[in-house]
């Protein structure tokens, strides 16, 4: 077990890295509606996200018993660079989005009306258009999928990926229910660091695990 968490902590860490998902979030947590139970909301449609993710790359994409397909190896490495070419892809969108100037008007399209139902639905939507991070947590669950491992070392798998992935929700989240003041001087400043150069961020983290995966990939054909 591991041995195969060490593996996929590369990309479970680069899957933490959401200024999107840490901007709603805090905006969640700001608003005077039932900021808490909104945000548990807005987290609960996330991680249903990350879960039909998982669950259909490990029991739909997959045959019934798990065996390894023929010529296994090479369809990872081509994965692998496929999933590079992707996060590439996510790069040049968003260096294009940010000459555009319509990322501002993205994210502020994100709002919601008070209601819990409605905070579900933009988790849902969130991490279903968080493209890098659903491409590294994609490549993570494939390396799970890959080990063969017993259901119970890969539930512990996923769930550590979840955690990362949920990070930026989960965090704040659990701060402003444990230490409400404390939270809110820590994250202020990254909040508005995140939402300040979120293009940076995301452009430079898609790079920089697209030329990750690209070797990754290379290096097993």
């Amino acid at each position: 077990m591991t041995s195969l968490l060490v593996k996929i902590t590369p990309e479970a860490l680069g899957s933490m890295v959401s200024p999107t998902a840490l901007a709603v979030t805090m905006l969640l947590l700001g608003s005077r509606t039932r900021p808490r139970a909104r945000t548990a909301a807005y987290l609960a449609g996330a991680v249903l996200v990350l879960l039909l993710v998982a669950g259909l790359e490990l029991f739909i994409l997959v045959g019934a018993n798990g065996a390894a397909p023929s010529g296994e190896g090479r369809v990872r490495a081509i994965i692998n660079i496929v999933l590079a070419v992707a996060l590439l892809a996510i790069a040049a969108r968003n260096i294009l989005a940010r000459r555009n100037g319509t990322e501002a008007k993205e994210r502020s399209g994100r709002s919601a009306q008070p209601s819990l139902f409605n905070a579900l639905l933009l988790g849902l939507g969130m991490m279903a258009s968080n493209f890098t991070t659903l491409v590294l947590y994609i490549s993570a669950v494939k390396d799970v999928r890959d080990a063969h491992a017993g259901g119970l070392v890969t539930a512990v798998a996923v769930t550590y990926l979840i955690l990362f992935a949920a990070l930026p929700i989960a965090g704040p989240l659990a701060g402003a229910i444990l230490a409400p003041a404390r939270t809110e001087r820590v994250l202020a400043p990254i909040n508005t660091f995140a939402k300040d150069h979120s293009a940076q961020i995301g452009t430079a983290l898609a790079i920089l695990f697209a030329i990750y995966l690209f070797a990754k990939g290379v290096a097993a054909l």
